[in-house]
């Protein structure tokens, strides 16, 4: 319960006990009392009606509590969490600031809690542009992939894309909570550049990436060279069917620590069949 009420009932209650002092006491007539001050309420709230109504109603706001400490409020003017609630504003923390926003405006103006829907029901949502040549099949399947595979997506969610005019396409991420937000459009920004690239699409419309090329693929076969023990025009032959791909660092990381594991497994087999190997001893 706000505070306000407690506050408003402890006054009642003291003036209760006075009255009652007054008229044991000391024999007052309260009863003339009560009915002047009725009266003069009467009054005073009649010509402080407009004043006052935008306090009644955040105070009704606030009985009613369609929101709480930590819910997600979106509305005309702020869009943010509440961070603190009395009898005059809401606290709400947009991210850049907290914005103080009084009670009253909160009630007279339509709002979403953000924090009470059901499961799965809130959801970050990006546009993406892509030139106009890049199919839309590839598209789709490469932003759902990507997008899917984001960390912020809620479980049992699902990603959709749909396709626009000149090349944009809207994408509907379900997140666990609206403060996910901006943290999956930021990664999925990310992890779309590397994917866009390597199935040959161009994100923002961008230039063609000539990162596979014959003199990229046969520098980094020569990094390798001395482990494959090639040289040469073998590298060149190595070099040309093989393809660059771009990744983002974490992969790379993966993927090395892969090819390490396998390596490890390699020596150990070796080592293995040659322990198992009978030595051959001359005889006589």
């Amino acid at each position: 319960m706000p505070s306000i009420f407690i506050d408003i009932a402890r006054l009642a209650l003291i003036i209760v006990g006075l009255a009652v002092l007054f008229s044991q006491v000391w024999g007052a007539n309260v009863a003339g009392l009560f009915a002047a001050l009725g009266v003069t309420s009467i009054v005073i709230g009649l010509a402080i009606q407009n004043a006052v109504g935008p306090v009644v109603a955040g105070l009704l706001l606030l009985f009613e509590q369609p929101f709480t400490l930590g819910d997600w409020l979106e509305s005309p003017v702020v869009r943010g969490r509440v961070v603190e609630v009395n009898w005059r504003a809401v606290h709400i923390d947009t991210g850049n600031g907290i914005q103080v926003v009084p009670n009253a405006q909160l009630a007279a103006a339509a709002f979403t809690n953000l924090s009470r829907v059901g499961e799965n029901a809130h959801k970050a949502k990006a546009e993406l542009q892509f030139a106009v040549q890049d199919p839309p099949v590839d598209v789709i399947r490469v932003v759902t992939e990507t997008a899917q595979g984001l960390p912020m997506v809620a479980r049992g969610g699902t990603v959709s894309v749909s396709p626009g005019a000149e090349g944009v396409y809207a994408v509907s991420i379900p997140v666990a909570s609206p403060a996910d937000d901006g943290g999956a459009k930021s990664l999925l920004l990310q992890r779309l550049w590397y994917a866009s690239r390597r199935a040959g699409l161009h994100l923002d419309d961008a230039p063609d990436d000539d990162f596979d090329s014959l003199e990229r693929r046969t520098a980094a076969a020569s990094v390798v060279s001395a482990a494959l023990k090639i040289s040469g025009d073998d590298l060149v032959r190595v070099a040309e069917p093989s393809r660059l791909v771009r990744t983002r660092p974490a992969l790379a990381r993966r993927f090395g620590e892969a090819i390490d594991s396998r390596r490890e497994s390699v020596r150990t087999a070796q080592a293995e069949a040659t322990a198992q190997t009978p030595s051959m001893l001359p005889v006589g």
